[in-house]
Order: structure tokens, then C-alpha cells, then sequence
């Protein structure tokens, strides 16, 4: 049972589950569906360590310095056809970033009735 908690789970996740097949097992036995060697060796069964990689993905500075310069290339066309100066476009920038800041905080408090 644990090898193929291994394989399928997280570390945490096939704890957890060894963690419940405990009590499970230690119900049955106070309930004298399981006699006590039964529950002895479940409950010996040893817990599951290791860790997990974060979420997402190493990303090489080669892809990040082509993300950057995409984005200033699209800046750059921007500021070329709206004409504005890179001030002006901060700003624009802070009140549309603002903006959705706000419409997300509304959107995700309790409604009052």
C-alpha cells in the first residue's frame, strides 16, 4: 500500500492517507473487527518523506532577456503610435493598474444586502 502511495502522491498527500488508514484501523480494532497484530502492523507503517518542486518552471535568462526585450519593442510601438511621452504612459499605466485593482477588490468582497 505504501509504494503505491509513493508512486501516484505527493509526500504530504500519501501521509495524509496513511495518516486516515490509521484511525481506520485503530476503530476496527477498538470495534474487534481487527484483532491487535492486525492493528500493530498497520500502525507500523512507516510515514513517507521527501519534498515536492514548487509549482511552475526554471525559467533560463536566454527566454527571460527575450521577454524583456518583447516587451519593450511593444512599449517602444506604443508610445510611437499614441504619442505619448514615457511619463504620460507611467501614468495611464498606474490608473489602469489601479483601476483593475480596484474592480478585483470590489469583485471579491461580500456583497452587502
Amino acid at each position: 500500500m505504501r509504494r503505491v502511495l509513493i508512486e501516484r502522491y505527493a509526500p504530504a498527500t500519501a501521509n495524509k492517507v496513511l495518516s486516515a488508514l490509521r484511525g481506520v484501523a485503530r476503530e476496527a480494532w477498538r470495534l474487534g473487527q481487527v484483532d491487535a497484530e492486525t492493528h500493530a502492523r498497520i500502525r507500523d507503517v512507516q510515514g513517507v518523506r521527501g519534498s515536492r518542486l514548487p509549482a511552475g518552471r526554471e525559467v533560463p535568462m536566454r527566454e527571460l532577456a527575450k521577454l524583456f526585450r518583447a516587451c519593450a519593442q511593444a512599449r517602444a510601438r506604443l508610445r510611437q503610435q499614441t504619442g505619448l511621452s514615457p511619463s504620460q504612459s507611467q501614468v495611464i499605466r498606474m490608473l489602469i493598474e489601479r483601476g483593475l485593482a480596484a474592480l478585483e477588490t470590489e469583485a471579491s468582497s461580500p456583497r452587502k444586502r
